[in-house]
């Protein structure tokens, strides 16, 4: 290859004691951003020049803020820009949509109060308003009772069977009463009450409402009634009657009288009878004994009812009879008809005379606020014969908010002649009043 002339001068030198050339770095601070070299003649330049040649950072891409919707719920997705008439449109359906399907959180009230009005009273059921608190509910109640002028009444009537127990309930109701559209509601367990009515009370049928509280059993079987749902028909209709209280109270602080159609007196006639739906519904609901109490094949046959599992059959007495407790907290007049229990000694004899409540023993009296017994004395001549006259009369036994005795009270004479009705007028105002 030689004479070519490519390689000729080429000559081989020695180059590993020659260092290579150094590299050229970047001065960067601690963040790795390279620091820029100061301007000539910084060292004579004020803070305001420096700061104007000195290199501005990017900027920084801020997230886009998240949507708000109704009641605080948060979208993760940008809001989206509204850039033609159609999306306007889409927009405005949009919120529409979600403010009707979530309703907006009215701010709370917590100290002065004004009625809502008649239109919000719809949706707002509890007596009062939701934005008082308890004191000013207490307030307000207590300055309805005392433009009602009535008293407290939570009354236990014990009585024989047509001594006028329930027709002393029904003549409690005045003429002023009635004409302003005052109601009595009896829950009827005998199923008389509606013929009783439109016999003795025809001028008040439009104002004595007599509610059959049965449900009956559809189903083949050896009981006519459903028991179970009877039971909890007649707590709907003290519910009922509650909710009706707060209708007409609600109406009454709006315009300080009564409306066209209101509550004055409930009536449980038959505690006898609802008691023994109670004991039913815990044997058929609780205890598993078959729709009409009785054990039958696959049931639980051995099931005892004893003293262990009677208390079952007090709840669901208790209850009615503590929203009755209510209604009377309320102002309304409550009452409880039950029949005499015989009373037997321990030969099984039964003993002479008025015997017990039929209600349940002690529970019953201590929640209630006044007792009365009735009894009815039939006339007997020299010879022992009965000469057709029989009188009712009554007697109030306890009142825990009185220590005013009533006396023997005439309720009715019945005679040979068709007799003469007297009822008992201290029931009208809840006063127990016998003058």
């Amino acid at each position: 290859m030689s004479g070519t002339g490519f390689l000729d001068g080429w000559k081989e030198e020695d180059t590993s004691d020659v260092a290579p050339p150094p590299v050229k770095k970047k001065k960067t601070n601690v963040w790795g951003e390279e620091i820029k070299p100061l301007p000539e003649g910084h060292d004579k330049m004020s803070l305001e020049e420096l700061d104007k040649q000195s290199v501005a950072p990017p900027p920084v891409k801020k997230k886009p803020a998240p949507t708000v919707l109704a009641q605080g719920f948060i979208s993760k997705e940008p809001p989206v820009k509204a850039t033609s008439q159609k999306d306007l449109e889409e927009k405005k359906i949009n919120k529409e949509f979600l403010m009707n399907a979530i309703p907006a959180v009215k701010p709370a009230i917590t100290s002065t109060f004004t009625p809502p009005s008649i239109a919000d009273a719809e949706d707002n059921l509890t007596g009062y308003g939701k934005h008082l608190t308890a004191v000013e509910k207490a307030r307000q109640a207590q300055a309805f009772m005392k433009e009602q002028k009535n008293h407290h009444v939570f009354c236990g009537i014990v009585a024989p069977p047509k001594a006028g127990k329930s027709s002393i309930v029904f003549d409690s109701l005045t003429d002023e009463e009635a004409a302003s559209g005052a109601e009595v509601w009896d829950i009827d367990f005998d199923g008389h009450a509606h013929a009783s009515i439109m016999k003795n009370y025809p001028h008040r049928k439009d104002n004595i409402l007599a509610i059959n509280p049965y449900v009956i059993y559809k189903e083949d079987g050896r009981v006519p009634y459903d028991f179970p749902k009877t039971h909890l028909n007649i707590i709907n209709i003290l519910q009922d009657a509650l909710r009706q209280v707060d209708t007409q109270e609600e109406y009454f602080n709006q315009h300080g009288k009564m409306p066209e159609r209101w509550l004055k007196t409930v009536m449980l006639d038959g505690a006898d009878s609802f008691l023994k739906i109670c004991e039913l519904n815990m044997k058929i609901a609780d205890l598993d004994l078959g729709a009409d109490a009785i054990a039958v094949s696959g049931k639980k046959a051995t099931t005892s009812v004893g003293r262990t599992n009677w208390y079952i059959r007090s709840n669901y007495f208790m209850a009615a009879l503590d929203l009755m407790k209510e209604l009377s907290r309320r102002g309304v007049h409550c009452y409880v008809i039950t029949h005499f229990k015989a009373d037997y000694d321990s030969n099984g004899n039964e003993i002479k005379g008025e015997g017990v409540p039929h209600w349940l023993p002690r529970k019953t009296e201590s929640a209630l606020t006044q007792i009365i017994y009735m009894t009815l004395d039939e006339e007997i001549d020299d010879t022992g014969r009965r000469t057709g006259v029989v009188t009712s009369t009554a007697i109030l036994k306890s009142n825990g908010v009185s220590l005013k005795s009533s006396g023997t009270v005439t309720i009715y004479r019945q005679d040979t002649e068709g007799g003469e009705w007297f009822g008992w007028h201290g029931l009208r105002d809840g006063s127990f009043s016998t003058e």
